[in-house]
């Protein structure tokens, strides 16, 4: 009876710990809290598509004026890191008619975080946006390996994104914020929109003024 009782007790502890094992082996795999592809049009509108998780009004939404010419478009995805208690941030751009090439990619976010640039950028913070500089990506061509990563989990919406093209000629700029006041004028002029940014970053300063 004892050794039975004894192995029993052993199978239990041995499931207890596979079990433990499991949960642990969950928790440590990033987990997708968002995902969302933008395609951003020369009349200064953005086409949202494949919005998934967190941050996501639908599926599929536009920002502003899309009849215009796709110019470029960026995928962003985002994962929580549930064990370091830290979110992450992943953008791939990508361009689809831009000749001098896009030089530099912006998204507006005061949060300061550890920040990843692909081979031949570089990363740079200043309290407003995260910029990554370099290449240029050629037209029709895509570059991946922009991230920053948080110690928080900063909440995902749609902001503020913005490029340079690489010839250093003109900049195109996000002026579409969901839930925020029209652009002026003069800021309608310039090209692009909201991608999946941060809605803290619009908030904060709207909490200062």
């Amino acid at each position: 009876m004892r050794n039975h009782r004894a192995l029993y007790a052993g199978l239990v502890l041995a499931g207890l710990a596979l079990l433990t094992l499991g949960i642990g082996n969950v928790l440590a795999d990033p987990v997708l809290v968002h995902s969302s592809r933008g395609d951003y049009t020369s009349m200064g509108g953005t086409i949202i598509t494949g919005c998934f998780g967190e941050g996501c009004p639908s599926a599929t939404f536009s920002i502003g004026d899309t009849s215009g010419t796709v110019m470029w478009e960026a995928v962003s995805k985002v994962y929580d890191d549930l064990v370091l208690g830290t979110r992450t941030y992943t953008y791939t751009v990508f361009n689809d008619i831009i000749t001098g090439g896009i030089g530099k990619f912006q998204v507006a976010s005061d949060y300061f975080g550890t920040g990843a640039a692909p081979a031949g950028w570089t990363f740079m913070q200043d309290g407003n946006y995260w910029t990554w500089e370099g290449g240029p990506i050629p037209a029709t061509g895509s570059q991946g390996g922009y991230s920053v990563k948080l110690n928080e989990f900063v909440p995902v919406t749609f902001d503020l994104t913005q490029i340079a093209y690489g010839d250093g000629s003109t900049v195109g700029s996000g002026t579409w914020i969901i839930a925020a006041p029209v652009p002026e004028p003069a800021s309608l002029l310039l090209m692009g929109s909201g991608l999946a940014g941060f809605g803290a970053w619009r908030r904060r300063r709207n909490q200062s003024a």
